[in-house]
């Protein structure tokens, strides 16, 4: 019994920094779904059942059963299965074919390892939060960039939510500091329109609690967009531990956006206020760090977090 409980905190620590979907753009879906569009989905989808697992872990519903080890693992073999079942479904063009061989690998190693009750955390961070994201941006950047992007056999029922533009691979290894831009432009243009939604909100109060959650749910999927971009971008060894410390509280500030976004009364959210003011904080010092490696001028922080001032 003890082995379990310990391996249940490695479960946790290990999902709760997967981000959710992004959120689906509202535009008539193509006929059929390209490559690009299948594998955004299959993203999408993957990272949709990790946020699930994450909340049952760290904020499950008032009244929900508590799972126990044996069911978590099977939960997240579960999700494995279902994210290879798709990407094995695909014909992919030869040109990615080999990184989407060591994505499934990758993928298989995880869910191996949760099959046996036991798991390596430094094997398994390194594959969650280095490995697979990058191959997930990294094949997503070949299938946009070739201009033989065939349609898949499967016609196309939704639109396929994408994640935030991930720099070419030939560029941002180029130029991590323009890659890292990038990525920061696309999300901080969203983010300070999002602001200014909040801003005219006015005082919180139970009247605009649902307008607040819904623009804190936004401010969460532009965090696991920001994430997606970044492990998208090859960087040199130097910048890895800026990079690992602005990914970590960027995956803090999108726990508390999502919990901010589910709270059932106006009292709730105060407390939560006061953690993500402290969270930007120790965001905005990580940005620097990594900003002034890259030799970029300071600015906002470049993760969206809500009424962010100005660095």
């Amino acid at each position: 019994m003890r082995r379990k409980a310990a391996t249940l905190v490695l479960v946790a620590t290990l999902i709760s920094g997967c981000g959710a979907a992004p959120t689906p753009a509202v535009t008539p879906p193509p006929t059929p779904m390209t490559y690009a569009d299948r594998l955004a989905k299959i993203y999408a989808d993957y990272t949709a059942w990790n946020a699930q697992i994450s909340a049952s872990i760290n904020d499950p519903a008032p009244g929900a059963p508590t799972l126990g080890p044996d069911q978590l693992f099977q939960a997240i073999q579960a999700g494995f299965a279902s994210t290879l079942d798709a990407e094995r479904l695909v014909a992919w063009p030869p040109y990615v074919q080999a990184d989407m061989d060591q994505l499934i690998a990758d993928e298989e190693q995880i869910s191996a390892q949760f099959g046996q009750g036991a798991a390596d955390m430094a094997v398994l961070l390194q594959l969650r939060d280095t490995d697979i994201p990058q191959l997930f941006a990294k094949i997503l950047a070949e299938l946009r960039a070739s201009p033989s992007n065939a349609p898949t056999s499967s016609p196309a029922t939704t639109t396929a939510p994408t994640p935030t533009p991930t720099p070419a691979p030939s560029i941002a290894a180029a130029d991590p500091a323009a890659a890292y831009v990038a990525c920061a432009d696309a999300v901080n243009a969203a983010g300070q329109s999002l602001n200014a939604q909040l801003a005219q909100l006015g005082s919180l109060s139970a009247a605009n609690l649902g307008a607040r959650e819904a623009i804190y749910l936004t401010f969460a999927d532009l965090e696991a967009s920001f994430r997606f971009c970044l492990n998208g971008i090859p960087w040199p060894p130097r910048l890895q531990t800026d990079v690992r410390q602005v990914l970590a509280a960027s995956s803090a500030a999108e726990d508390l956006y999502r919990s901010a976004a589910a709270v059932a009364d106006p009292a709730y959210l105060t407390p939560l206020l006061d953690q993500m003011k402290a969270n930007r904080s120790a965001d905005a010092a990580a940005v620097l760090r990594l900003r002034t490696d890259l030799g970029l001028p300071s600015s906002s922080p470049d993760s969206p977090a809500p009424t962010a001032p100005a660095a």
